[in-house]
């Protein structure tokens, strides 16, 4: 029941947000990974094993007391595992000497490498986020935009986050107000433009230091598949403003981007998939 309405109307505000349009099940948060096969989205859920063992006491060749522990690890296939990633740089020398490097690379992925887990092929290697290939998703993803909400001169761009980003405020307070003023604050430009909507959550980061031997400070982090969407204003150059697009694609945002936080894309061609009311 609406509270404005004194209990005499009867409304359901939250009905379109929890129900797909299609076949009226309820729409639940999606967690985990997912990949694109044949224009079919398939939730990847590799199958797992757990490895247990006895550390052995280096003077009686024995198991050592107190020391049995387990590692989960991903079961083998005949045939592999394939995982996507990305590796970014704003060298664009270097981008192209990674990119060669990397198809003759054999790599170990995870812990305990000296027992021989983790050994992997990279059998595929493309560069990406060029201001082209951003171009071509900004005007697909405007051209969509229009189709739902009629016209609209306005550029708009959104920015999905592939990894969770740490920011800090002017104070070095955690924040989770990525809007115009803080993309500015990380790739100062004159280009104007603002945040319209948002859609995002929020996790604690842990994790452990493996040099220190201790826990790393827990930080707040605003979780990927968060979405932004930001509108630049008419007189806007639109040369201008795919470059500086593609700057933040390939810098990435945040902080700890070394550690794979803070990667971003704009106009993710997922967004092109809505279905215009």
């Amino acid at each position: 029941q609406c509270s404005l309405s004194n209990g005499e109307e009867d409304i359901d505000l939250l009905q379109h947000l929890v129900e797909c349009e299609k076949c009226s099940s309820l729409i639940e948060q999606f967690y985990g990974y997912y990949i694109k096969v044949d224009d079919q989205y398939i939730k990847s859920d590799p199958s797992k094993f757990v490895i247990t063992r006895t550390a052995i006491d280096e003077y009686t060749n024995t198991a050592k007391d107190g020391s049995l522990f387990s590692t989960e690890a991903i079961m083998p296939m005949d045939d592999g595992y394939n995982f996507h990633g990305n590796v970014i740089t704003s060298d664009s020398d270097l981008e192209q000497k990674l990119a060669t490097f990397l198809q003759q690379a054999n790599i170990f992925l995870g812990a305990e490498k000296t027992y021989g887990y983790g050994r992997a092929n990279i059998i595929g290697v493309d560069i990406l986020s060029t201001p082209s290939d951003i171009e071509r998703r900004l005007n697909s993803f405007n051209k969509k935009l229009q189709e739902i909400l009629g016209a609209n001169e306005s550029l708009h761009f959104a920015l999905t986050l592939m990894s969770d980003v740490i920011l800090y405020d002017s104070f070095l307070r955690y924040t989770t107000r990525l809007d115009e003023n803080m993309l500015k604050s990380q790739f100062p430009t004159d280009l104007s433009f603002e945040l319209v909507d948002k859609y995002f959550s929020t996790r604690i980061v842990k994790g452990w230091s493996n040099i220190h031997k201790l826990p790393k400070e827990n930080e707040l982090a605003i979780s990927k598949g968060s979405v932004f969407l930001f509108k630049a204003s008419n007189n806007t150059d639109k040369e201008k403003l795919i470059n500086y697009l593609a700057k933040i694609e390939r810098n990435a945002i945040g902080e700890r981007k070394s550690e794979g936080f803070g990667e971003v894309v704009i106009c993710h061609p997922f967004h092109m998939e809505v279905n215009p009311k």
